[in-house]
């Protein structure tokens, strides 16, 4: 064979590589919300079947919730323990199995099959960020919009096609069903790592992901006021748009008495619109600053519930604010740490303070929200407390803005 011959071959198989590359970061991407949004549209036909109320059924979408900010320390330890490339293989092989079993163990099954999903997606929130570090160094921005459109697109199919497929074969297949996502997955991450050499031996060629060996001590994340800031704003934001994902498709219900069906189409939607918001972003930061952005996401998620109260009926108008500034938010408060750390080893520490400490306080958004509308009868006092913790993220992002001005953020 010719040296042309050789260098196109060469060629021909890079690309080949960077194109599997992407469509297997697009599928991890697609696992990390939807055995949570699978749920809020069953939760009637799941907590008439375990013979349950519909607090305990807000546990459903909570535990994995809970899970992201408790566990998430843990997650970013075993990450650096494990590398990246068996960390990735170890989560869809415990989300596969999680998808499995829940639906068919009843109660206690139920919640010990959602507590392990919700363990492994925690490994996937972080890992998601590590492997755009590892494979798309330069391309920062624009994989983090992809990471947040993709996983915004899983939990929309799920939202939005668990309900038929429950139609055809109740809800327990439908749950279970969605195993095809992760195993298929996995077949092509093994393709990926297998085709990539330095990957397949991650634990020589990953010292920077090593806990044991990081420059930088944990606590001094906690002595950070930036980080806090950060950790306030994630929290913030997710509690606002985990309680929507969880109740959405039941004050439709409620207030405007649509069918079940009707409500998984528009929490799907919802979910859907949030690609928007994930692929206008970089458009957005070419011409306004990251903190900014954060002031706005907060603004719109003010927004959101307003209009929920004042015309329930133009969901088409609610629903797609909602989901674009969800998509807008994450991405947005993720580059703002990802800005802000120096290594592959800090951003893991960070990303993992944020989202542990905002993922812990939204695990309470759906579980007060059912609270409230069990106690009061009506979604009045839940948007507005939805109002209020939106104008704190809004807030965070003035206080950002100052820190960028004083040169304290990085």
């Amino acid at each position: 064979m010719s040296r042309r011959d050789s260098s196109s071959v060469a060629q021909a198989s890079s690309s080949l590589f960077a194109l599997t590359l992407v469509v297997a970061f697009v599928l991890f991407s697609l696992n990390l919300r939807g055995a949570i949004t699978a749920i809020p549209p069953l939760v009637g036909q799941i907590h008439q079947a375990l013979d349950i109320n519909l607090v305990e059924a807000g546990l459903f979408t909570s535990i994995p919730i809970v899970c992201f900010g408790v566990l998430s320390p843990l997650a970013s330890w075993v990450i650096a323990r494990l590398g990246i490339s068996t960390s990735i293989l170890a989560m869809l092989v415990v989300v596969a199995l999680g998808t499995l079993l829940r639906p068919f163990t009843g109660l206690t099954g139920m919640m010990v099959g959602t507590f392990v999903i919700g363990a492994a997606l925690a490994m996937g929130n972080i890992l998601g960020l590590l492997i755009i570090g590892r494979y798309f160094p330069t391309r920062t921005s624009l994989m983090t919009g992809v990471f947040t459109s993709s996983f915004n697109v899983g939990a929309m199919l799920a939202g939005a096609l668990t309900v038929p497929i429950a139609s055809w074969v109740g809800w327990q297949w439908a749950l279970a069903s969605w195993v095809w996502l992760p195993l298929i997955t996995l077949a092509v991450w093994l393709v990926v790592l297998r085709w990539d050499k330095a990957a397949a031996n991650s634990t020589a060629s990953e010292p920077d992901v090593q806990a044991a060996t990081s420059a930088e001590p944990t606590p001094a994340l906690f002595r950070n006021t930036s980080a806090w800031v950060l950790s306030i704003a994630m929290a913030g934001h997710l509690f606002v748009y985990f309680s929507l994902t969880a109740w959405i498709s039941n004050y439709m219900v409620d207030v405007e008495g649509v069918s079940e069906q009707t409500a998984g189409v528009i929490a799907g939607v919802y979910q859907a619109s949030s690609v928007i918001g994930a692929l206008l972003f970089p458009l957005l930061e070419r011409r306004f600053a990251l903190q900014k952005l954060l002031v706005a996401v907060g603004l719109l998620w003010f927004a959101v519930p307003l209009l929920m109260l004042v015309i329930p009926s133009a969901w088409e108008v609610w629903s797609v604010l909602g989901g674009t500034t969800n998509g807008m938010a994450f991405v947005t408060i993720l580059m703002l740490a990802v800005n802000q750390s120096r290594s592959l080893d800090e951003r893991r520490r960070l990303t993992a303070m944020v989202q542990g400490i905002g993922f812990a306080f939204a695990s309470l958004g759906p579980i007060v929200l059912g609270f409230i509308k069990h106690q009061f009868g009506s979604w009045t006092f839940a948007c507005l407390l939805l109002m209020a913790v939106a104008l704190v993220v809004a807030a965070m992002g003035l206080i950002q803005c100052r820190f960028k001005q004083r040169g304290d953020a990085a």
